[in-house]
């Protein structure tokens, strides 16, 4: 899966079936991943100070990402 520049990419090497919701809010880009069958384990993952930076033609992206 991608868009626009490929920032995002989503592989599956799992016997489970999953599926993507993503909403926005006033603030927030906001995404749940949900599986065909009970996991062992769940996540939440955060992404804070993401800037996005034009140099020389370049974009680049800094991000800090947390899991609880």
């Amino acid at each position: 899966m991608s868009y626009n520049y490929i920032d995002f990419q989503v592989k599956n090497n799992t016997d489970k079936s999953f599926q993507l919701k993503l909403w926005l809010d006033d603030t927030y880009l906001n995404g749940e991943l949900l599986c065909s069958r009970k996991l062992s384990s769940t996540y939440n993952i955060e992404e804070r100070n993401h800037i996005i930076k034009h140099s020389f033609g370049v974009v680049i992206q800094d991000t800090i990402k947390y899991t609880r």
